[in-house]
């Protein structure tokens, strides 16, 4: 169920520390970094245009004392706060892909794990076969017409398949 637009698990809406005018009236969590980070851009730009202009009177170490104040300013830390909201929505995502992927891969008994163990093996061989940029193709069309016993199985075994390739990682 989902109460104003959010759901149970979603995490806490966060107020950045950024000017009221740079708030844009956005729709998603990432839609607000985004904005966030556009104003922090513009400010760094206008930080660089004021340190360009005061250089001719500041020594080496007084330009990079100009520049790190930029860090110290409040767009300067919405950055840090950017970071740490996204860094939790990424582990937060991470937790439930891994109870989704988790919830339909159920272990069976012997002859259950020797079907599926042929069922991967006839995958495989398909997977071997796609060359090149045909081969997150091929997954995905294995997992779209997959029954669903078969599906959590490929879910399973095509994450590390795909990373022995070099294909693709999570």
């Amino acid at each position: 169920m989902t109460v104003n637009g959010r759901g149970p698990n979603d995490p806490p809406q966060v107020q950045l520390p950024v000017p009221q005018q740079a708030q844009k009236t956005p729709e998603t969590v990432a839609e607000n970094m985004f904005c966030t980070q556009e104003q922090v851009r513009k400010a760094h730009v206008r930080h660089l245009e004021d340190v360009e202009r005061r250089s001719p009177l500041l020594t080496g170490p007084g330009i990079r004392q100009a520049h790190a104040e930029f860090g110290q300013s409040e767009e300067g830390k919405a950055i840090d706060a950017i970071d740490a909201v996204m860094k939790a929505r990424l582990e937060l995502a991470t937790q439930r892909r891994d109870a989704a992927r988790a919830a339909i891969s159920q272990p069976g008994d012997t002859a259950e794990e020797l079907r599926r163990s042929r069922e991967w093996e006839r995958d495989r061989r398909i997977l071997d076969a796609a060359e090149g940029g045909k081969v997150i193709a091929t997954a995905r069309d294995l997992l779209a017409q997959a029954n669903p016993s078969s599906r959590g199985l490929l879910a399973e075994e095509i994450g590390p398949y795909l990373r022995r390739r070099d294909v693709f990682t999570e």
